[in-house]
């Protein structure tokens, strides 16, 4: 048995050259980017307009404004997140050794 029979190769050792990493994932379209980089400034803006102008008016308002502020970012990053989900349901191309 030889080290090129894949049933004797280390399942720890080093990847092929041309072999992608497992963390490996498409880059975000620039619609998404622009998408995810919005919703996350109108976060950052919802807060410090929420505590820094409105509480002065109403409390109320100010705890709204930031409960809407803590939803948006598990949203940002889905909607980041959406070209590489898809690619993960694909399954990887047969490679011959």
């Amino acid at each position: 048995m030889s080290l090129d029979d894949p049933g004797q190769r280390d399942s720890h050792g080093p990847a092929p050259d041309n072999a992608d990493p497992p963390w490996h994932s498409p880059e975000p379209p620039r619609r998404d980017k622009r998408l995810y980089y919005a919703l996350m400034g109108t976060c950052v803006v919802l807060i410090i307009v929420a505590w820094q102008v409105v509480r002065y008016f109403s409390v109320l308002a100010a705890i709204i404004m930031s409960a809407v502020a803590v939803i948006i970012p598990p949203v940002a990053v889905i909607i980041a997140n959406r070209a590489s989900s898809v690619d993960r349901h694909q399954p990887p191309p047969f490679q011959h050794h």
